[in-house]
């Protein structure tokens, strides 16, 4: 299995590779100076048998008219709380769709909730999410956050959601047994403080963080998340907490059942 974390500057867009080259993909953001998965995917495969959209928003699918133009996408994983109708009215507030958050509005009215799972070759993804409604009306909130599974490793990647949200899904058993697996944490919200909650450090333990994002534009994206990590230590770099896309490009963990899994970073 590969996992390919790609730098989309304030966007997001991971990559899952099975064994058998089927593939999931998780947002679809991209870099409006580099990198599109509407140009690097359709030269690698044929179809995205999976997509995930953790996040309502536009720098999560502000490529995903042309990757869906470029080749087919057979499922869609999306909080399924929200209707298309509520998320409609909520974007239009901020303004006009996006083309890619209109191509997502069509997309889950067309699929509607994931029939079966993709054939991922043992990979299995469980997720969460808090239903829409009075409690939780915000995007960030509403948030997918989905855990890798291949073997005894594990990912999570978590949207956007808030401290909030962490502190509502920690009540669930499930899910804290599912952060008492993560190897990698992907930090919510790139990194940014309202996405992180302390108290998910109490069962989570990972190995590294990585954090997805551009060039900074917050104060609060300074939060430090290294002294949760156990660290991992690199040729050239020596030990490493935190691995951002800022500093280290595209990072790209592979995992060999039976193997202890690598991360490699740069390309």
């Amino acid at each position: 299995m590969r996992i390919d974390i790609f730098n989309v500057g304030h966007g997001a867009a991971a990559l899952v590779v099975a064994d058998n080259n089927n593939l999931v993909l998780f947002d679809c953001g991209h870099d409006a100076n580099g990198f599109r998965p509407s140009v690097y995917l359709p030269q690698n495969w044929r179809a995205v048998q999976q997509l995930v959209v953790s996040h309502y928003d536009s720098d999560h699918v502000s490529d995903l008219a042309n990757l869906r133009a470029r080749m087919p996408i057979e499922r869609l994983l999306s909080n399924p709380s929200i209707s298309v109708n509520e998320i409609r009215q909520l974007k239009l507030q901020e303004g006009p769709l996006t083309p890619g958050m209109a191509a997502l509005l069509e997309m889950k009215s067309r699929f509607g909730a994931v029939q079966n799972e993709a054939d991922l070759a043992g990979i299995s993804i469980p997720y969460f999410y808090l239903p829409y409604g009075p409690r939780f009306s915000d995007m960030n909130n509403l948030s997918i956050v989905a855990f890798v599974r291949y073997g005894d490793f594990c990912a999570v990647i978590p949207g956007d959601i808030e401290r909030a949200g962490w502190l509502a899904l920690l009540e669930n058993h499930d899910f804290r047994q599912q952060l008492a697996a993560v190897n990698v944490f992907v930090a919510s919200h790139h990194g940014r403080d309202n996405g992180y909650c302390e108290e998910v450090f109490q069962y989570c333990h990972p190995d590294i963080v990585v954090i997805s994002d551009g060039p900074i534009q917050h104060d609060s994206q300074q939060h430090c998340y290294d002294r949760h990590a156990r660290g991992l230590n690199f040729s050239r770099d020596g030990w490493r907490y935190v691995l951002t896309t800022r500093w280290d490009g595209h990072i790209v963990i592979d995992k060999t059942l039976g193997q202890a899994f690598t991360i490699r970073k740069g390309r």
